[in-house]
């Protein structure tokens, strides 16, 4: 069977899908590296206080602490969705991508271009009630949306996802 799927990606779109990546796949991340961050935290903070016991010298605790306060900061403020460019994440106007899947891949024709990419490359699928965000790569994904389905229909294209991938869709609702 093939399915024949477009995806505008606007504004609401983008925010559904770190919507989708923050509640599933994400969340281990965030949480194992502002955990590395407190644990950094916390040393710096005890190099102070060990270094003021040994020697008397308050100098060394100032720069403890102010490391200490850093990376604290780094800790709390930390997030995957940040824009390392600083540029926007949607495009003025909105880009609409079509995809095409098929029994040996799936397609993404962009500008006249269409490459056939084989299923192994998803390495995780997420759905919510509008999107699956289908991700091949640590940082790069993309979204389908239900609602814009020309041949298949969403159920059947959840089944087949699931076949030829062999993964479990996460579900964010």
């Amino acid at each position: 069977m093939v399915f024949d799927v477009s995806t505008t990606y606007d504004r609401d779109a983008v925010k559904q899908f770190q919507e989708i990546l923050n509640g599933t796949i994400r969340r281990r991340r965030i949480r194992t590296v502002r955990t590395i961050i407190f644990i950094v935290a916390a040393a710096c903070f005890a190099y102070a206080v060990l270094w003021m016991v040994l020697h008397f010298v308050a100098v060394p605790v100032l720069f403890g602490f102010v490391f200490g306060v850093v990376f604290l900061i780094l800790g709390l403020t930390y997030s995957k969705f940040t824009s390392r460019s600083g540029k926007s994440l949607v495009s003025d106007p909105p880009v609409t991508e079509r995809y095409f899947f098929e029994t040996g891949g799936y397609r993404n024709s962009k500008a006249g271009k269409s490459s056939l990419t084989p299923y192994s490359v998803i390495l995780t699928i997420c759905e919510n009630e509008n999107f699956y965000v289908l991700m091949i790569g640590h940082n790069r994904g993309f979204l389908l949306d239900k609602r814009h389905f020309h041949k298949g229909t969403p159920e059947a294209f959840r089944t087949f996802i699931r076949e030829k991938t062999g993964k479990t869709i996460q579900t964010e609702r």
